[in-house]
């Protein structure tokens, strides 16, 4: 098979996954909302209680409560939703309702590629709906039903106060997962909870921005014959496509004069200090820039490669690239994607969080928050904060609408498994298993760091494992005892 070929069966793969999720699950009742955080933050919070609810009892939310309100959601601005969804339920289909394909080009050509496909090997003639790919969807849908069951957790019993706080240090028995497997399932359950409204994207083609540079033409007739062959035929390659996460303004460190901070020149290493809220750092464009040239250098010399820029300040940031890294603009991109909200958009009173009432641009950033997340989804690469809640947010929608793991250059010095009040050079011992790396999270088990918080960021993680350790002795001890 082609590497288009490849990816074609693994996105169709992640569909029929997800659909054999919601086949063998149990809906019930509304999904419990962080109504008073930010898009991004909320959807991951929200996906670490996914995962344990399914986990535990096979049982997911069927719907978003259609009667509470979100500080970054106002229903009057879109007819869809007036007079009949408020907060999340206006941007959100419910859990149960099939996938919503508008504007998703990745999941349609893949579909296309398997009817086709079945249609060409088996000298069949069959349309979209028909009886040979429904019998071939029907046995997909039987091995995916069984394996999704066997992932399910055992649970040993644990104190209640270890089940109120260590939702993510479950001991799991008898789990085939791989760390890969564990982390692809996990990114299906946050595209699950992404049903978006087929009127999103209207509104995302409306803002849908793309910039073809001139590129010079100086290629080597030997780099130009490189298309791969399959038999007697050459086979174009599918463009490459990197998700870039580029922080801006209001969301790095100012002084005490709220001047911003001078952006890093350099990538932070992984023992770095933890950015704590109010220090957070910002990057030169160049140290991204370096990044996606690396992705370049590895990829054949004749496959396009195109970036979704997801930045508050796309213009200036394009015009940076264009005008101050030249040669990078004209050598090393195809095409540019980024979407053209306005740069007021994003720019609030220092003295306001984003979620502060006193906050008047908090609507809006919730639609564009939905718009960016759908941006990043496309990377086959991903290239920016993984430290961010909203970034890791964008890695797992593009790991489950790939079906594949998204290899991913993180400039904040965060992988995928810390947060980014966490140091993640120190944390790093106490993050025992893909359970811990993906579903920890401080405040979503309502755990207070205290004073320490501002000097080493959270110290949680160590905490509650060290609390753990504990608690075995414990119960060790006492079996001895008797």
């Amino acid at each position: 098979p082609t590497a288009n070929e490849v990816r074609h069966a693994q996105v169709f793969l992640g569909m029929e996954m997800r659909r054999a999720i919601k086949k063998s699950v149990q809906f019930e009742g509304p999904a419990f909302v962080w109504h008073h955080h930010p898009i991004g933050k909320g959807l991951q919070y929200m996906t670490m209680d996914a995962w344990n609810s399914w986990r535990d009892a096979n049982q997911l939310p069927e719907f978003y409560p259609k009667d509470e309100r979100s500080i970054f959601i106002n229903e009057t601005w879109y007819p869809d939703c007036r007079d009949r969804y408020n907060g999340t339920s206006c941007f959100f289909r419910d859990l149960a309702r099939s996938e919503d394909l508008t504007g998703a080009v990745l999941e349609q050509n893949a579909k296309e590629w398997f009817h086709a496909s079945y249609a060409i090997r088996n000298f069949v003639r069959v349309n979209t709906e028909g009886t040979f790919t429904v019998a071939i969807r029907n046995r997909i849908q039987t091995i995916l039903r069984n394996f999704v069951h066997k992932q399910r957790r055992k649970l040993k019993k644990r104190s209640a106060r270890l089940r109120r706080h260590l939702q993510h240090h479950r001991e799991i028995l008898n789990s085939p997962m791989s760390p890969l497997g564990h982390l692809v399932l996990y990114a299906h359950f946050t595209r699950i909870l992404f049903n978006r409204r087929p009127f999103l994207d209207e509104i995302y083609r409306q803002h849908l921005a793309s910039i073809v540079p001139s590129k010079a033409t100086n290629v080597d007739a030997s780099e130009q014959d490189s298309t791969p062959e399959v038999g007697d035929r050459k086979v174009q390659l599918d463009p490459f496509t990197v998700s870039l996460h580029m922080r801006r303004g209001d969301s790095c460190s100012t002084d005490e004069d709220h001047n911003l901070i001078p952006y890093e020149k350099e990538p932070s290493p992984l023992d770095s200090p933890a950015q704590v809220s109010g220090v957070r750092k910002c990057y030169e464009t160049k140290v991204y820039l370096d990044a996606v040239e690396r992705i370049r250098k590895l990829l054949p010399a004749n496959q396009p490669l195109h970036v979704y820029l997801s930045t508050d300040d796309a213009d200036n940031v394009m015009d940076e690239i264009q005008t101050q890294h030249s040669q990078f603009y004209n050598n090393v991109v195809d095409e540019w994607h980024f979407l053209n909200y306005s740069r007021s958009n994003f720019q609030y009173n220092f003295e306001d969080f984003i979620e502060s009432p006193e906050n008047e641009k908090r609507f809006i950033l919730g639609e564009t928050a939905v718009a960016d997340l759908w941006l990043l989804s496309h990377g086959q690469a991903f290239v920016g904060h993984l430290g961010s809640r909203f970034g890791k947010v964008g890695w797992l929608l593009a790991t489950s609408r790939h079906n594949a793991f998204i290899p991913y250059f993180t400039v904040d010095g965060h992988s995928v498994c810390c947060e980014i009040d966490e140091s993640c050079g120190m944390i790093r011992p106490y993050i025992f298993d893909m359970e811990n790396c993906l579903t920890f999270g401080h405040e979503f088990n309502d755990f207070d760091n205290g004073d320490a918080y501002w000097e080493r960021g959270s110290l949680a993680r160590e905490i509650l494992y060290n609390e753990m350790l504990r608690s075995h002795e414990d119960q060790h001890g006492d079996q001895h005892a008797e």
